[in-house]
């Protein structure tokens, strides 16, 4: 008969070359909590917020050319899911800037509803689309911190979609469903659901991905893999 000992014992070796990587939490992480946001998680925060924007400029759409009775509720609605983007930001930004962008989002919706009025009047809308677009890059410069954002100007992703909403605007008005209808699903994929096969962009990925991609390569430390 005899006695087995097991002892199991755990030292941490803060001068060994590999010290930092043997001695992260869960999160593959070192002193980080609560854990940071993975990429992935802020790509997928953008693309449901995203989608969720440009279903509810649908909705404006087709309640603006109609004067339906739901105009008051769905624009309130639109400055809700615009507000909602501050606690993505603010994941990585200050709330001040999280705000300024709101601010810049908002003035995007504003220029969109403008511009159904202007088309269902006849019109023209030159002046409108450029504050749009205009609008439009102010936040996502504001949102990447000012980093370069020529992936989404090269091809034009923000213009494009702008143009699809005119063309869902305009074909609804002339009661043109099919075209409308084109124009709706070229919205949808544009900014949240890629890849994209129209031209001139031929599989690259939706906006919403390129946005979050943009900020994880922009603040790195921010995100973890």
């Amino acid at each position: 008969m005899y006695k087995k000992i097991v002892h199991n014992i755990v030292e941490e070796h803060y001068d060994h070359p590999m010290a930092m990587e043997m001695n992260k939490n869960h999160n593959g992480l070192v002193g980080s909590w609560p854990p940071l946001p993975a990429r992935y998680e802020l790509t997928n925060a953008l693309k449901t917020q995203f989608s969720k924007l440009n279903s509810n400029l649908r909705e404006l759409i087709v309640s603006r050319l109609a004067d339906g009775d739901d105009l008051a509720f769905i624009i309130s609605n639109l400055n809700t899911t615009a507000s909602e983007f501050a606690s993505i930001i603010s994941t990585y930004l200050d709330s001040k800037t999280a705000d300024t962008a709101v601010n810049s989002i908002k003035s995007f919706i504003k220029a969109i509803d403008d511009m159904i009025v202007a088309i269902k009047n006849g019109v023209s809308i030159d002046d409108i689309k450029t504050r749009a677009s205009k609008s439009f890059k102010e936040f996502l410069n504001l949102i990447t911190g000012n980093s370069s954002i020529s992936d989404l100007t090269n091809p034009p992703y923000i213009d494009t979609y702008i143009d699809y909403l005119v063309q869902e605007i305009t074909s609804r008005s002339k009661k043109d469903f099919n075209g409308e209808s084109k124009a709706v699903e070229n919205a949808r994929v544009i900014i949240a659901n890629g890849p994209i096969y129209e031209a001139p962009f031929f599989g690259r990925q939706d906006m919403a991905t390129l946005i979050g991609n943009i900020i994880t390569n922009a603040y790195p430390t921010k995100f973890r893999q």
